[in-house]
């Protein structure tokens, strides 16, 4: 990934664009903008062997959100960046941790830029029954660039479950051994999704004090709307005390853009639900009528709501020719496949819907979908849920583009607005 990339966002203007509109997409926290972005997956399972809690996690890094230079010692490409990774309890103190220092070697510029060449980490732990917090830094050592996430999780308890279930898991793909058990797993570190590929996979691990062990497994996919394309059940016998359960999925019959994923497992004793989120981007033109209207829509913060207007009511076709001359337009790498910046764009816009939605309205339209999408995800996120005589709130801080925006949630259902003397953060260039 070039640092070039950032300075071609700030040209996401569009002629005759409100300006005071389009020029917040610009430098950001998220892929493909030339800082080591990265994407982590915390899959919170059971130890095979001793059937005790642990903790699997799983790290990608494109090659496009790396920093390649031409290398010193051979004819191609190097990018080096370092990940510090470590786990704190509730008292602050810190459990463990690992450092990762690696070079990454290229023969093609086109490489450079790929968004389907990765870095894969896998890091798997045991850990007591309790409460953590995963801290993450990744350094991209030749541009200097630092991006930082953290990541609260808690461990139950399994001395007095009959049955447990896993985190949900999406799958790339996955193999079987001779005997038909899951061998091996190929996570998807996201889970956001385009439809360039037919199929994808959900995977969770069972655990069972008893065994044999006679299970109901049903899961459905269910969309905002509340219809349900997706819906089975299947009885099984768990003979083992960890058992890895997975099921595909079919994309054609997910239309929409947002869907829940339900897992319910039933048995004598035990009753489990476990649910994950999953959205899809468009990496070409929506096809849809309700696609492209969704599309067009969302694009109110980098287009003029009279610009966008003007299409909601045009045809099918006229809807689709205005997004593809927008997006190509401004697509940074038309030598790539993918256009970097709508891709980069649906992504802040699925990931506002699946964290800010409430039963008003969709997550990119509520002011903490609004501030991420403009401006990425922040640097840090400071929490206060529970503070003496204030109603909770929440800080976002973004370092490197000196702003700050506090949201409160006065309502006290989750729906937290900002704050009016931090407005101005927003409209500061």
């Amino acid at each position: 990934m070039k640092l070039r990339f950032a300075a071609i966002m700030m040209l996401i203007i569009v002629t005759g664009a409100d300006l005071s509109r389009a020029q917040f997409y610009g430098g950001s926290q998220y892929s493909g903008v030339g800082l080591p972005f990265f994407e982590v997956e915390l899959f919170r399972t059971f130890n095979l062997e001793a059937a005790t809690p642990k903790i699997q996690v799983f790290v990608e890094i494109m090659y496009d959100d790396l920093t390649f230079i031409k290398s010193d010692t051979s004819d191609g490409y190097i990018a080096k960046f370092e990940l510090i990774a470590a786990i704190y309890n509730e008292d602050d103190e810190q459990i463990t941790a690992r450092l990762v220092n690696q070079d990454v070697y290229v023969q093609d510029f086109a490489q450079t830029n790929s968004r389907t060449e990765r870095i894969s980490l896998t890091r798997a732990m045991d850990l007591s029954p309790g409460v953590y917090n995963l801290k993450f830094r990744v350094t991209d050592l030749i541009s200097k660039q630092t991006i930082s996430r953290n990541q609260e999780f808690n461990v139950t308890d399994l001395r007095d479950e009959h049955v447990a279930a896993s985190d949900l898991l999406f799958l790339n793909n996955f193999e079987l051994d001779e005997f038909g058990n899951i061998k091996d797993i190929i996570p998807r570190v996201r889970d956001n999704f385009s439809r360039e590929k037919e199929f994808f996979y959900v995977y969770f691990d069972l655990f069972a004090k008893m065994i044999p062990e006679n299970v109901e497994i049903s899961y459905r996919l269910e969309d905002m709307k509340g219809d349900i394309p997706i819906d089975t059940t299947v009885n099984q016998t768990l003979k083992k005390a960890v058992n890895g359960i997975v099921f595909k999925i079919d994309k054609k019959r997910l239309q929409r853009n947002t869907y829940k994923c339900f897992v319910d497992i039933k048995s004598d004793n035990t009753e489990i639900e476990r649910v994950k989120t999953l959205s899809f981007f468009w990496v070409n033109v929506p096809e849809t009528e309700d696609d492209i209207t969704t599309a067009l829509k969302q694009m109110r913060y980098i287009v003029s709501e009279d610009s966008v207007d003007k299409y909601m009511d045009a045809p099918l076709e006229d809807q689709k020719r205005f997004f593809l001359s927008f997006w190509s337009s401004r697509d940074p790498n038309p030598n790539t496949t993918l256009n970097e910046l709508m891709e980069e764009y649906y992504r802040r816009v699925n990931y506002a819907n699946r964290e800010f939605s409430n039963f008003n309205e969709g997550g990119w339209l509520s002011d903490r979908g609004r501030i991420l999408i403009k401006f990425g995800y922040p640097d840090d996120i400071e929490r206060h849920p529970f503070e003496l005589d204030s109603v909770p709130y929440i800080v976002w801080r973004y370092y490197s583009l000196r702003k700050i925006f506090v949201f409160a949630d006065r309502s006290g259902f989750g729906d937290y607005r900002l704050l009016p003397e931090y407005m101005n953060y927003e409209f500061q260039p």
